[in-house]
């Protein structure tokens, strides 16, 4: 985890040539203290053969988007340690955003069998099992997510998803809610549950939620959409799209 910076204030100027050695000391620290990345690029420096170092180092980029330096990082760490958990579900997460799905599934599963109760390991694996159409596989990985940490939320949304490509229109509105429930302003999930109530014929309150979700940038034109679905289809709307 990132260290802060807690060097105290110097308060007496007792023994002129300590102070300044001391305040050089302190600015070089500080400098490389300035951000995470540069104060774990500096520990691995100094110690190369810690696999944790490398780790926390790779942790730290992919937080900056520098996926090939964390990919790196990452393997080294393997390399020192191939039982880091982390490490294996770091390089899942990248492969996952960059598109390769099945060398994520093979890496989230890695991570569960080192670390079972790993609920990120568990809901990345359920979405990636998603995206690649094995429903009943990703509904079970959602659910033992949900039964570890009943508040994770991305877990609720996703599952409320699945429901939808499932055509269970009622289950996913309870997940949307629940999702919702914890974070009210979660657009995704207003603009999920418009979705759900919309197929469950349930116009008025759809057309709320979707009027809800056009507020939000992130779901403007998928609400805009489906507020013009709910009029094209002459459903009995009295709300009016903006």
């Amino acid at each position: 985890m990132p260290f802060s910076n807690r060097i105290p204030p110097l308060t007496t100027a007792v023994l002129v040539l300590a102070v300044s050695v001391y305040a050089v000391l302190a600015y070089q620290r500080n400098t490389v203290w300035d951000d995470s990345v540069t104060l774990w690029s500096d520990v691995v420096a100094k110690s190369p053969m810690k696999y944790r170092a490398h780790y926390n180092l790779a942790t730290e980029l992919v937080g900056t988007g520098d996926f090939d330096r964390a990919l790196e990082e990452n393997f080294i760490t393997l390399k020192l340690n191939p039982a880091t958990p982390g490490a294996h579900f770091n390089i899942g997460a990248i492969k996952h955003v960059t598109g390769d799905i099945d060398e994520a599934i093979r890496r989230y599963n890695i991570t569960i069998s080192l670390k079972p109760n790993d609920v990120k390991a568990h809901n990345n694996l359920a979405v990636a099992y998603h995206s690649k159409g094995l429903t009943a596989m990703a509904l079970k990985e959602f659910n033992t997510a949900l039964a570890l940490d009943p508040l994770h939320i991305k877990a609720y949304y996703a599952r409320g998803n699945l429901y939808i490509d499932l055509g269970n229109a009622p289950k996913a509105y309870a997940d949307y809610k629940q999702a919702l429930k914890y974070v009210p302003e979660y657009a995704e999930a207003i603009l999920g549950a418009g979705t759900a109530l919309e197929l469950m014929g349930r116009t008025e309150e759809a057309a709320r939620n979707y009027k809800l979700a056009s507020r939000y940038p992130v779901t403007r034109e998928a609400a805009k959409q489906g507020l013009g679905r709910l009029y094209s289809t002459g459903s009995p709307v009295r709300i009016r799209p903006e």
